[in-house]
């Protein structure tokens, strides 16, 4: 992307389908960053499930964190994007919607 540093890009989740399995992102990186670019991508024989993006002041906060983007199932094998300005004190995401019949993939790209 244009203009920005990538600090971290990475797979964070492979096969992630249970309800409330979470994904920490980097927090060297979310507190640093401009934008971050979250992807999940559905995978082959799936039919539902919902992941969602937080946020919380650190990344040990135990209370309930700020839901900041929701990325639901729409296809088999499709992608669905978030793009969220930082920096953050902590950068998670959680299924909250278990998958169905399959699993997806959760990457993050994060920008400087």
């Amino acid at each position: 992307m244009a203009g920005f540093n990538t600090l971290l890009a990475e797979l964070l989740g492979s096969a992630v389908s249970a309800l409330n399995a979470i994904v920490l992102i980097n927090n060297n990186a979310v507190q640093k960053c401009q934008r971050s670019v979250i992807y999940v991508i559905f995978g082959a024989g799936s039919s539902a499930g919902t992941f969602v993006v937080e946020e919380a002041p650190y990344e040990g906060y135990t209370g309930t964190w700020a839901v900041i983007a929701t990325l639901a199932w729409a296809a088999v094998t499709s992608v669905k994007s978030a793009n969220i300005q930082g920096p953050h004190g902590a950068l998670r995401i959680r299924c909250s919607v278990a998958m169905v019949g399959g699993t997806a993939d959760v990457y993050v790209r994060v920008l400087a």
